[in-house]
């Protein structure tokens, strides 16, 4: 009869995304989601509680608060749910990011279902004291001036805030001034709001199949038997129109650094593949265009890499390169030249399908970690798309080809949509 009641709170099915496990998924009639993936042959689990609670959703005023609320769950007052875990060999961490606030836990798939009951108690409640709140901006303090010591890490952030409206484009973790302003009136208000059931995945990825006793403990925590629908991210398909601008700055370091940005799919646009396709072209490994012209031609850089930042609503492509203040026109002309040479010629189809096939055999060895699994799980539930399924990967990229990928280079590398920014070198 107990386990009937239980089945009674939540809608049920099974995912087969995963050859190497089946995948359960629960709806609750509060609203939160149960992820549970079988990962046959594994001794140890993941455990991933997600919430749409991320920067996005704060106010100029607020700029920083969902990063310092990820902090401040970790703080108890009479409870010890962090040193029970820890205890118990458990491993935790947490993120924040523009869309979401991640908390994670490895354990062992033994433990994990007591984990997940400890780990749940200790989020599902905010509470700290005066010295909590004030050594914790401290420590976000410290964090942000290191931060500014990284600086590729001041490039993106400053991309950001040019090139996307301000919900995309402040900072995650705000600045000294939006942080020293935060109150704990905000933090209160902030939590209640977008820390609900109904705003929250939980994604779990175990050797040992216990999704029925995760479930049943999962119900424990629902306190309505009023079904109330669950919040997802709204997808944007469309190529997203970027803020453009120039700028050049002179910064104390060693070296020189060129970003290029471009305009990208969002994630659910119709080029996302094609674009993906084309990263890899330009971008992956030693036999990369960038790589060949820019180390192997001319040694004009000594690190290179490239940003596809695809998000529900925004997107954007940015190019780094570290090089010297004296190399910075050859990079820049390069860029385009390259470029150039790419809307004119296509790439060859041999190319293409040896970067396709790449991409499926990377999806494949991305499941030997339990870490990938949970995030591919986490990311089809959060914006509403199988990125799962095999099938439908080779189904997708089998729709790409020369003509698909010339289209989006003349669409999205269009001189006039460029924007730069150069750090020099003081």
């Amino acid at each position: 009869m107990k386990r009937k009641k239980m089945l009674s709170k939540a809608q049920e099915s099974k995912l087969n995304y995963i050859k190497k496990g089946p995948i359960y998924r629960s709806l609750f009639y509060d609203g939160s989601t149960l992820l549970f993936h079988h990962a046959k042959g594994f001794a140890s689990a993941k455990i991933h509680i997600n919430f749409f609670a991320g920067s996005i959703y704060e106010s100029e005023h607020e700029y920083g608060l969902a990063h310092f609320i990820e902090h401040l769950l970790f703080k108890e007052i009479k409870t010890h749910y962090v040193e029970e875990l820890e205890g118990m060999g458990a491993e935790i961490n947490a993120f924040t990011s523009k869309e979401i606030i991640c908390f994670e836990l490895s354990c062992l798939a033994n433990k994990v279902e007591k984990c997940l009951e400890l780990f749940m108690n200790l989020i599902s409640k905010l509470e700290f004291t005066d010295k909590h709140f004030e050594q914790e901006k401290k420590v976000i303090f410290q964090e942000l001036k290191e931060d500014s010591d990284d600086h590729e890490l001041v490039g993106l952030e400053l991309i950001y805030k040019k090139c996307f409206p301000a919900e995309y484009g402040h900072s995650v973790g705000g600045d000294l001034k939006s942080v020293k302003g935060i109150t704990k009136e905000q933090v209160k208000k902030f939590y209640k709001k977008y820390f609900k059931p109904n705003r929250r995945i939980i994604t779990i990825v175990s050797g040992d199949n216990s999704y029925e006793n995760c479930r049943d403990l999962l119900s424990g925590f629902i306190k309505t038997k009023k079904e109330i629908k669950p919040v997802r991210l709204e997808l944007g398909k469309r190529k997203e129109t970027l803020y453009k601008f120039r700028k050049e700055m002179k910064r104390k370091m060693e070296t020189a650094i060129v970003f290029k940005i471009f305009p990208a799919p969002t994630i659910d646009h119709i080029d996302y593949f094609s674009f993906v396709v084309l990263d890899q072209y330009l971008f992956d490994g030693l036999s990369s265009v960038f790589f060949k012209e820019f180390r192997e031609k001319k040694p004009l850089v000594y690190g290179l890499g490239s940003d596809l930042n695809s998000y529900a609503q925004f997107a954007n492509y940015v190019m780094t390169f570290n090089t010297q203040n004296k190399y910075v026109d050859k990079i820049l002309n390069g860029v385009d030249s390259v470029i150039g040479k790419l809307t004119k010629d296509s790439i060859s189809s041999e190319i293409i399908e040896k970067i396709k096939q790449n991409l499926i055999d990377n999806y494949d060895a991305s499941f030997d970690s339990l870490e990938e699994r949970a995030d591919f799980i986490t990311d089809n539930e959060i914006y509403g798309k199988v990125m799962l399924d095999r099938k439908i990967l080779i189904k997708e990229l089998n729709k790409i080809n020369g003509q698909t990928i010339s289209e989006i280079i003349d669409k999205y590398f269009d001189s006039n949509q460029k924007s730069q920014l150069v750090f020099i070198k003081k």
